[in-house]
């Protein structure tokens, strides 16, 4: 045991009829027990009393004295059942806390195991999360883009996994997984997934060019409706920063999530023009049509900022 209760009040009432000599040398006799969770061997007396750093005749006659008067001899093993009780319950406390803490061990692991698995399967069909993202966050990601109704996200019926597919020779070969389980591709003939808004109109709409990889990767990993927020967002956000230096880098607005933040405008500006605001209805046609600009009619309002500014 690395620690036991000690109750001043049972102790000083237990030995109140003790020296100081006797007192120490009980407390000694109970601590050495509670240390070995087992009886006092006292089968060899003169080693038990070295055991307990009894010397000189006082100490050794104390010793016996105590021995006699709160443990229970048999066969030269000293018991006391105040100390039985005590050590049992500590072990019962010390099995049950190996027990949590096995439970959270295993939970971590199928944690990791399970962020891992979801990971790969992302990647499989082509997109790439943070490695920091939220559990929650990954979870709906992979939802999107991976599971197909309320199946496993690994095995189908069969305990087949869907997303590795061995042919005939052996090799294995990654099956994309959609939820019309057909790939999907751009109408340009890329080899990547379709996105609902193409990186390119996110990145003409910005207009601040850093770190674009970065941002192109970020972007692919966002959902469908996160992406229509962004572009609700961005014009008036672009507008609100006509001076490029303050207008954040596009991947620190991505990563930040910018498009939730509020835009502080000049009050005197915005009483005149209300922020220009787009249907999610119609989002999609909007940037299928290779003459929209997202910054049409936003020119005269970055004007008035600078002419305030």
């Amino acid at each position: 045991m690395h620690y036991y209760p000690h109750h001043i009040a049972d102790f000083n009432n237990a030995t109140r009829h003790l020296g100081r000599l006797e007192r120490s040398i009980y407390r000694d006799c109970i601590e050495m027990y509670y240390d070995t969770e087992s009886p006092l061997d006292g089968t060899d007396l003169e080693r038990l009393q070295r055991r307990l750093l009894c010397h000189s005749d006082a100490e050794k006659v104390a010793l016996d004295f105590i021995l006699n008067e709160f443990f229970e001899e048999e066969g030269g093993i000293y018991m006391n059942g105040r100390c039985d009780r005590e050590i049992a319950t500590y072990k019962a406390r010390d099995k049950e806390a190996a027990k949590k803490q096995d439970a959270a061990n295993e939970r971590k692991r199928r944690y990791r195991d399970d962020r891992r698995d979801m990971f790969a399967g992302l990647r499989a069909v082509g997109v790439v999360p943070d490695f920091n993202i939220k559990m929650d966050d990954l979870r709906a990601l992979y939802s999107e883009h991976c599971q197909v109704g309320e199946s496993s996200p690994k095995d189908d019926a069969n305990g087949t996994s869907r997303e590795r597919l061995a042919d005939a020779s052996g090799t294995t070969k990654i099956e994309p997984i959609t939820k019309n389980q057909e790939p999907l591709t751009n109408t340009n003939g890329d080899d990547e997934k379709a996105l609902n808004i193409p990186f390119d109109v996110f990145w003409k709409t910005y207009a601040k060019s850093a770190a674009k990889e970065k941002c192109e990767a970020k972007w692919k990993s966002l959902s469908n409706k996160v992406r229509e927020q962004i572009m609700q967002h961005l014009p008036a956000y672009v507008a609100s920063t006509p001076t490029k230096k303050f207008r954040k880098d596009p991947y620190t607005y991505l990563n930040d999530k910018g498009w939730l933040d509020d835009i502080i405008v000049d009050e005197s500006s915005s009483n005149q023009q209300s922020k220009p605001s787009y249907s999610s209805m119609n989002v999609n046609a909007k940037y299928e049509d290779p003459d929209y600009d997202p910054l049409d009619g936003l020119s005269s309002r970055a004007g008035a900022l600078h002419e305030n500014h």
